[in-house]
């Protein structure tokens, strides 16, 4: 025999010795039953009382969340119900402690919470979680499988704890204009929303700072499920899927979630017997390995994520007056202010000074960095003596749709 058949040769014999002890210990009863399995817990209860030990580090709390917890593993599963509501106040008095600084591991606290849920069948397994507690800032992300989504979270917009998973979705199909990757961003307990205005009460969503924002990886295209060619960045929404429906967050930039090594797929297992692990590695197709684009929304209820790709991407834009009144005389200033969101590449914006225009037809400006000004002088053929309605329309360009404002009423006076 050659020696380039004998690796050949090894892995069959492998295959076939770990299929012989496989098919072995499910006749002894090794293995549980298919009724057994649905009832199975994902993660296993040494695992949980070894996060107890790692996470909540005062000695009488910890012993006590152990104490409920074995209780627990001795309710499930001849009582899920019952294991499922014991398994909520043990996750109740955990967030009542971390709230109060009996320890400092949000991210460990989150995760175990995450596991206890996973135990009892609350939730399927999670690739991330961490908790929120008020006035405290926070974030997470999954990243334990290279499939990236995020959130974060202003402390002062958090009236409870909570804790935040990340569930990715691989059975949830979506269709252009939708990518995946599609995740899962829930709360424990559910039902946690926040105004979708910033504190400071602007809707001008530029950063993550003063709102709640999730964010999502994107595959490229690249990847059969990835973003078609050609399409620009600032056209990629996440959209969320509440009552049956997908709907578009804000453009948000994002800057806590890195999508650099974001990945689709995942390796396809033989069986699952322990023995034939490292012919499974051998045997399995490799991990398709995507550039994330990343993209971001501001949120106010958690529900499943994904991302759209808008072809025209439609607009609103918002008009001002940046002297800050509504009452002028003559020869005074007054300058409309034009915001467009989202930001446009460029176009025009007509300015209304009167409805309908007095004068010439309405000046056109120019878009720069998503804003246009125009200043008018009351008293003027174009601003006359009187009340008046001020309205501005943005005129659109290639990828960006025209939006008109709503009116401003002010007045200008021929004074004293």
């Amino acid at each position: 025999m050659s020696n380039g058949k004998r690796p050949i040769v090894g892995v069959v014999c492998l295959i076939a010795l770990a299929a012989l002890a496989y098919g072995c210990q499910v006749g002894d009863g090794m293995f549980p039953t298919e009724a057994q399995r649905s009832l199975q817990p994902s993660v296993s209860a040494q695992d949980v009382l070894a996060k107890i030990d790692e996470v909540i580090t005062d000695p009488t709390l910890g012993k006590s969340a152990k104490s409920q917890f074995q209780t627990i593993v001795k309710v499930y599963p001849k009582k899920p119900a019952d294991a499922q509501a014991k398994a909520r106040t043990l996750i109740d008095f955990i967030l009542k402690h971390f709230q109060e600084g009996k320890w400092e591991s949000a991210d460990g606290t989150g995760e175990l919470v995450a596991m206890i849920l996973e135990y009892v069948g609350l939730v399927p397994e999670a690739q991330g979680a961490t908790t929120c507690i008020p006035n405290v800032d926070c974030q997470g992300e999954a990243t334990n499988s290279n499939e990236f989504a995020g959130a974060k979270i202003p402390g002062d917009l958090v009236d409870v704890p909570f804790v935040l998973l990340f569930t990715p979705l691989p059975n949830m199909e979506v269709k252009p204009p939708l990518f995946g990757l599609v995740y899962d961003i829930s709360t424990y307990p559910e039902g946690i929303v926040f105004s979708n205005t910033s504190p400071s009460g602007s809707l001008t969503l530029s950063a993550e700072d003063d709102q709640p924002v999730a964010g999502v990886c994107t595959l490229d295209s690249d990847d059969p499920n990835g973003i078609p060619e050609g399409v620009d960045p600032d056209s990629l929404y996440v959209v969320h899927f509440e009552n049956g429906v997908w709907e578009r967050l804000p453009q948000v930039d994002i800057t806590f979630l890195d999508c650099s090594t974001a990945s689709s797929g995942t390796e396809v297992g033989l069986w699952s017997n322990p023995i034939l692990e490292t012919v499974v590695d051998f045997l399995s197709p490799g991990r398709v390995v995507a550039a994330g684009l990343r993209t971001g929304g501001a949120i106010t209820s958690f529900s499943p994520h994904a991302t759209e790709v808008a072809g025209t991407l439609p607009t609103e834009t918002a008009l001002s007056i940046v002297e800050g009144t509504t009452t002028f005389v003559a020869g005074q200033t007054i300058t409309l202010r034009a915001e467009v969101d989202p930001e446009p590449t460029g176009g025009n914006v007509a300015f209304y000074a009167t409805n309908p225009v007095s004068g010439p037809g309405a000046p056109i400006v120019a878009v720069v960095d998503g804003v246009a000004t125009r200043t008018f002088v009351c008293g003027t053929d174009r601003v006359p003596f009187g009340s008046h309605e001020a309205q501005v329309q943005y005129l659109g360009t290639e990828g960006f749709a025209s939006s008109v404002s709503g009116t401003l009423a002010y007045t200008c006076s021929a004074g004293d």
